[in-house]
């Protein structure tokens, strides 16, 4: 039998969320038959509704849902609603623990509705595949959040929980805080029904076992990581100074502190630049306007991430800096130690796992004063180029050591192949 294993992501390849994926479905092939991505079309305009990304792999089946497409998708999301008992039980734990918050509630049935019509989507292509010889061996979330109850509605409905299923946990699908009333569905439920947690940093594992130990769960460590494109190379300290950030412009990313302090540097010809969109990017451009004449800003709005790398190879930045509020582990920081840029930034989440201070880089504190990122700014700025190499040097071997995706990936991929059989 031909080995299928479905992955349930949230947009891929729509938008240019997810681009962890870009690197890691091409493997595979190596590893399964066919990989069915099972995803969610999403129904924004602009960017967002785009599809960005092509998947030319026949080994890579996408499949999509979508609850407005039409009438038939419509149906099938109201009925995963309707039919799901988890909607009732998660209404009244809402109602009772979160105060009927309404934020909630339209966050607990937009995800019943998806995850079911995600899994619904999927089980009728396995159906087409199994005709031609495939054998579903397991179901692989991208996110601990719809997409991870998915995976479980799928293994427990279709295929009576006879699944290895894995989730893996990022940040924003991690930590509750980020999510409307601090709310994430059936929470408990999902932790107690995967196979394994696939955690992208020892942070997100600390802060699973402390705030659900009463949850059976098989908790592994497997970092994310960026693609390495073979820019390690040679910058040289002049006269200015130039700076980099990438990161949407919303309010938990903090952006606007970096113009902040920015504002207290006149002495120093810096440029700067800052890659994402977001709600907040003409406020921080009008407001970058009027830093002092020694500082130069770019703004790229919202780019791929292969535009990223492009900007990266192409423009010779001394420093990446995030001052981000929360984090999982910022890709954005892999991919800057990819080109041995060494990094400022606040420690958070799984973030100081990525930074050998005062080698790689510096960490802020978390609520830190805009003089601690000045400072560092500075110290990097005054090495000696001898100093500020052997920085970047260490920057790129942390990136070797620990963040090199398709090494990474490749250990994630043998591991589950393996678990599945």
């Amino acid at each position: 039998m031909k080995k299928l294993l479905v992955l349930f992501a949230r947009e891929f390849p729509y938008n240019v969320s997810e681009p962890f994926l870009e690197a890691e479905y091409p493997l595979y092939k190596e590893y399964f038959d066919k990989v069915l991505i099972a995803t969610n079309r999403p129904t924004a305009a602009g960017i967002r509704g785009k599809k960005t990304r092509e998947v030319n792999d026949p080994a890579v089946e996408i499949v999509e849902s979508c609850f407005n497409k039409d009438l038939r998708h419509k149906l099938a999301f109201l009925w995963g609603i309707l039919s799901d008992p988890h909607t009732y039980i998660e209404f009244f734990r809402i109602l009772f623990r979160h105060g009927a918050n309404l934020s909630a509630l339209r966050n607990m049935l937009s995800s019943v509705g998806k995850a079911n019509l995600c899994a619904r989507v999927a089980r009728r292509r396995c159906r087409q595949l199994e005709a031609e010889g495939y054998q579903v061996v397991g179901a692989y979330a991208y996110w601990l959040i719809y997409p991870a109850y998915a995976a479980v509605r799928f293994n427990k409905k279709y295929y009576g929980g006879k699944l290895y299923t894995v989730s893996r946990a990022h940040g924003f699908d991690l930590y509750e805080l980020r999510h409307p009333g601090d709310y994430i569905l059936c929470r408990k439920y999902i932790l107690n029904n995967l196979s394994e947690i696939a955690s992208i940093s020892e942070n997100g594992k600390r802060y699973l076992l402390a705030k659900h130990p009463d949850c059976n769960m098989n908790i592994t460590i497997h970092h994310l990581g960026a693609r390495d494109v073979g820019t390690m190379k040679q910058v040289e300290k002049g006269e200015v100074f130039r700076m980099v950030s990438c990161a949407r412009t919303v309010p938990l990313k903090r952006i606007h502190r970096l113009v902040d302090a920015l504002a207290q540097i006149t002495d120093i010809p810096i440029e700067w630049t800052h890659c994402g969109g977001g709600e907040l990017l003409d406020d921080i451009r009008e407001k970058a306007a009027l830093l002092p004449k020694n500082i130069t800003c770019h703004f790229t709005d919202t780019i791929q991430n292969t535009q990223v790398y492009d900007l990266y190879r192409e423009n010779d930045y001394h420093v990446f800096v995030n001052v981000s509020r929360i984090e999982g582990v910022p890709v954005s920081i892999m991919e800057a130690m990819s080109f041995g840029m060494p990094v400022i930034a606040t420690n958070v989440g799984g973030t100081a796992e990525t930074i050998n201070v005062g080698k790689s880089g510096f960490l802020l504190d978390e609520e830190y004063d805009d003089t601690q990122l000045v400072e560092y700014l500075r110290y990097i700025y005054n090495m000696s180029q001898a100093d500020y190499d052997e920085m970047r040097r260490c920057a790129r071997e942390k990136f070797e050591q620990d963040y090199n995706a398709i090494p990474n990936y490749h250990k994630f991929l043998r591991g589950l192949q393996e678990k599945c059989l």
